[in-house]
């Protein structure tokens, strides 16, 4: 899995959505839980946060490391059953 496609499924998985109208050759776009930021996601793993594109700041090698280790974390928390209360 490239650190593109390893992004895309953590932003997915943490509930950030695909903006398919938003159109750029470069980065796979997404927008965050606020709806204000927008996430760019490009195809060397290279993350752009900010509203347009030419207003966004580049994510630290640390942001991009939490959000794959936030939706490893959900996605393993998702797969476990609830636990029956004791009576």
């Amino acid at each position: 899995m490239t650190r593109q496609e390893q992004l895309i499924a953590a932003l997915k998985t943490l509930g950030y959505e695909r903006m398919t109208d938003e159109k750029t050759k470069k980065y796979v776009v997404f927008r965050g839980p606020d709806k204000n930021r927008r996430y760019y996601v490009g195809k060397q793993g290279a993350v752009r946060i900010g509203g347009p594109l030419s207003n966004t700041f580049g994510a630290s090698d640390e942001w991009k490391r939490s959000i794959v280790k936030q939706a490893a974390l959900r996605r393993e928390l998702d797969g476990m059953a609830p636990v029956a209360p004791n009576t």
